[in-house]
């Protein structure tokens, strides 16, 4: 999927692909949320920001799975910017063999999961999140728990929007992948409530 710039509202932006980056940009400053799969993902983030005249912060992540954070490496080498992530998930962005571990039952994953589906390289987290209120830079934001998708997901909210992640899934991807992957059924049944509400 060719990555295309949108803009939600002003100040946010959207870079779609095959899994979103979204950008708040305020005061010629841009605090990225998640960063797509690979190195790719992330020198496109990079040419966005250019276009938009903003110069990158920091790094929101969502969650640690390796279609979210897989570029995060890459655009930290670029910008040095720091990397935030709540504590479960940041653990495994640290160490991302974490992922197709649990997902192999504990045991040493083969080398099918061993791909950068699922296994990102890794970076570093500055700061660990917790759900409440973000100042961050320019950006006072709040952190929102989605757990469900994975244990430790959680979205951010600035100026009535919120990146949820996969805390939700559209129809298109739904029929392209038939039933998602969740940690726990029952939480992102709980976060999807909370969300319609």
């Amino acid at each position: 999927m060719a990555a295309r710039l949108e803009r939600v509202q002003e100040g946010i932006y959207v870079l779609e692909g095959g899994s979103n980056v979204g950008f708040l940009v305020q005061d010629g400053e841009a605090l990225a949320v998640d960063m797509g799969m690979d190195r790719d993902a992330a020198r496109r983030a990079l040419r966005a920001l250019g276009d938009l005249g903003a110069k990158p912060v920091g790094l929101f992540l969502t969650h640690a799975h390796a279609d979210h954070f897989g570029g995060a490496g890459e655009f930290v080498q670029r910008t040095g910017v720091p990397v935030l992530a709540s504590g479960l998930e940041a653990a495994v962005v640290r160490n991302p063999i974490l992922e197709p571990t649990y997902l192999y039952g504990g045991a040493s994953p083969p080398e099918a999961l061993r791909q950068k589906f699922l296994l990102a390289p890794p970076c570093p987290v500055a700061q660990e999140v917790e759900p409440g209120p973000l100042a961050f830079g320019p950006f006072q934001a709040e952190v929102i728990a989605l757990p469900g998708h994975a244990p430790g997901q959680v979205g951010l909210a600035w100026q009535g929007t919120l990146f949820c992640a996969d805390a939700f899934f559209p129809q298109e991807v739904l029929e392209k992948h038939g039933v998602p992957y969740f940690y726990d059924v029952d939480a992102a049944v709980e976060t999807l409530v909370r969300l319609e509400a």
